[in-house]
């Protein structure tokens, strides 16, 4: 099964200086860990944690992902996403309220080791306005750092939360999970290393799956008997008299004694580092961490007998515990990548812009019986020049697009003449307006021009209505989606451009185009332009995605997504042979070598120069996140 989830990109995908909240959930084996983090404002400090099973394959094929999750949220921030706490959970309710956000989608980030726990958080959200991505290990630690190319990214967002909080301090954390894990980084913030071992439930099961007689010692059985021992300071014997009390003994002396040495052991190798005066820290987390602290203190606490002759240096370092490392490790690392706030015009206004009602107009019915439909602009890919830009826009049906520049100048000019359906109230009216004002005064032609977008936006309007297509497609209510699981569902282009005769020189071209993915984010789908299927003007050429899905082009289009794959090329996995890098010299109606004539190998050429292969990095292996 394909990750679902793309990894976050710096600086597209880092919160909004306007989100109030944001979610993170840990994706580990077992269970989902979410956590509720404040806005910029507070640090994205989590504020609220929760557990819950993963999502069921079989809740994914047959509920609504909205009602699944539901399931999955606590009260408050059920009212998040959907008004209130008792709100129905339907997708226009959770549009309706994102639209009133400062800043609609909701930053969700996840931290995964389970691939399907993953695609099933996917799931989720898919009908909720929303930015769903994923973290890796680079993001936390470059590779100079320390951080090798299999860390775990758990294990780094823990670390990078305790060298967060202890800065310029030695920091060796213990994590007591399912795995027991320890990693440590020095005073310059570098990873030292760390090590890996079964955690105590996976040595009690261990033993019972592969010795014949021995019971398995569940986690409620374990931790009733440690907590008996660690409350009466009562060490374990070291010459059980029954099975139980020997398979505890020699877990827990094992762990105690391997956790002394490691401390020692760590306390050795960064003495006299010659920078620091502070001691170093020892952090506990994790199921067991109550054990790990115990067993830190003088004489193991009473509860572990203790080596004869051996002794511990208590004193020289600080013993901290603490509780959900990897969300605030998430929150911390995002207080750094939330950009600065805007000093230039251009971005100033970009962030006006964000949030902004918009309204557009299509050659199908929306629900109320016109063909207006209404949605937020989500985010800015930034351009050269604020003209240049592409604003993703998500629709209230949960439909998505990139929109240029003047469009989004017109949309919003439709919004505060139709404001929202039925009540026609104007929400962020004067937010809209003072937009509107704002790129009138950047681009004196915005408003001069606008009469003509108009009309030609009628001419287009009105051609796309009299095909069968779009017929068809306003019968089953889709705008610009992805294929439904009936099977592919055509595309049909949004008008016709005047242009030379360029009818071949664009087959064969890769093209890209950003479409809503099944999370609510923007995904980039990467396809062919394989025949022209209107060779008189205006001209139309077909695209095959690869996922079979299929959509007719215009030359605006094709352009359009030309210049996106460039951008996005190198996360092109499904083809490796060249790409004519030619965006602007089509944009000047100028020949490509293929084109003009030139030999194959030209043409290949003149691609490789500008066109790079990377190799992604793969995915974790399903677990529970110990490497």
């Amino acid at each position: 099964m394909p990750p679902r989830v793309r990894v976050a990109v710096w600086p597209e995908d880092a919160p909004s200086r306007f989100d109030e909240n944001i979610i993170s959930i840990s994706a580990g084996n077992s269970n989902l860990n979410w956590a509720l983090h404040t806005g910029i404002d507070s640090g994205f400090v989590p504020v609220l944690f929760w557990r819950t099973p993963p999502v069921l394959r079989d809740e994914q094929h047959t509920d609504d992902a909205c009602t699944v999750l539901a399931r999955h949220l606590p009260r408050q921030v059920h009212s998040i996403i959907f008004g209130t706490e008792t709100a129905d959970h339907h997708k226009d309710i959770a549009s309706q309220v994102a639209a009133r956000r400062k800043s609609p989608a909701l930053s969700v980030y996840i931290v995964s080791t389970n691939m399907e726990h993953e695609n099933g958080i996917h799931f989720l959200f898919k009908d909720v306005p929303s930015r769903v991505v994923r973290l890796q290990s680079f993001h936390f630690f470059s590779k100079e750092e320390g951080a090798y190319e299999t860390i775990g990214v758990d294990r780094v967002s823990t670390l990078f939360s305790c060298k967060t909080t202890y800065p310029k301090r030695h920091v060796l954390c213990f994590d007591a999970g399912t795995a027991w894990t320890y990693t440590a980084v020095n005073n310059k913030g570098e990873i030292v290393g760390g090590g890996i071992a079964p955690g105590v439930g996976a040595r009690f099961r261990c033993l019972a799956d592969y010795c014949d007689g021995l019971p398995e010692i569940d986690h409620t059985h374990y931790h009733k008997a440690l907590k008996e021992k660690m409350e009466t300071n009562t060490p374990f014997p070291i010459f059980a008299q029954n099975t139980f009390e020997a398979l505890m003994t020699s877990t827990f002396t094992e762990i105690a004694n391997q956790t002394r040495y490691l401390v020692k052991h760590f306390l050795e190798k960064v003495k006299d580092d010659g920078i620091t005066d502070q001691k170093p820290v020892v952090v506990v987390a994790g199921g067991d961490a109550a054990f790990l602290i115990k067993v830190l203190q003088k004489d193991f606490s009473g509860i572990i007998r203790a080596e004869p002759g051996a002794s511990m240096p208590i004193g020289e370092f600080d013993v901290e515990e603490a509780k959900h490392l990897v969300h605030y490790g998430v929150g911390q690392l995002l207080c750094q990548k939330v950009p600065p706030e805007a000093d230039n015009p251009e971005d100033i206004l970009r962030e006006v812009l964000k949030g902004n009602r918009i309204a557009r107009r299509f050659p199908y019915m929306n629900y109320d019986g016109t063909d207006v439909f209404r949605g937020s602009i989500m985010s800015i890919k930034s351009g050269a020049r604020l003209e240049d830009d592409l604003f993703f826009v998500r629709y209230d049906d949960g439909d998505a697009e990139h929109v240029e520049f003047a469009e989004i100048y017109d949309a919003l000019q439709l919004y505060l003449e139709v404001g929202e359906i039925k009540s026609g109230e104007k929400l962020k009216l004067d937010q809209v307006n003072k937009s509107i004002v704002q790129m009138e005064a950047k681009s004196s032609k915005l408003k001069e021009d606008a009469p003509k977008r108009q009309e030609k936006r009628e001419e287009e309007l009105a051609q796309h209505k009299a095909t069968d297509d779009n017929k068809k497609q306003a019968q089953s209510g889709g705008k610009r989606g992805r294929k439904s699981k009936d099977g592919p569902q055509k595309k049909k282009a949004k008008g016709g451009k005047e242009t030379g005769d360029k009818r071949t020189m664009y087959i064969n071209k890769r093209v890209a185009k950003a479409f809503e993915g099944p999370g609510g984010e923007a995904a980039i789908y990467f396809g062919t332009i394989d025949k022209v299927t209107q060779p008189k003007e205006p001209f139309y050429w077909h695209v095959i995605y690869d996922d079979e899905d299929e959509e007719e082009f215009d030359e605006k289009d094709i352009l359009s997504a030309l210049r996106l794959y460039q951008v996005h090329r190198n996360d092109d996995t499904e083809y490796e042979g060249p790409n004519a890098s030619v965006v602007d010299g089509l944009s000047r109606g100028e020949p490509t070598a293929e084109a003009s004539g030139a030999p194959p190998a030209a043409a290949a050429a003149a691609a490789a120069v500008t066109t790079t292969t990377t190799t992604a990095e793969a995915p974790p292996a399903a677990g529970n996140g110990a490497n």
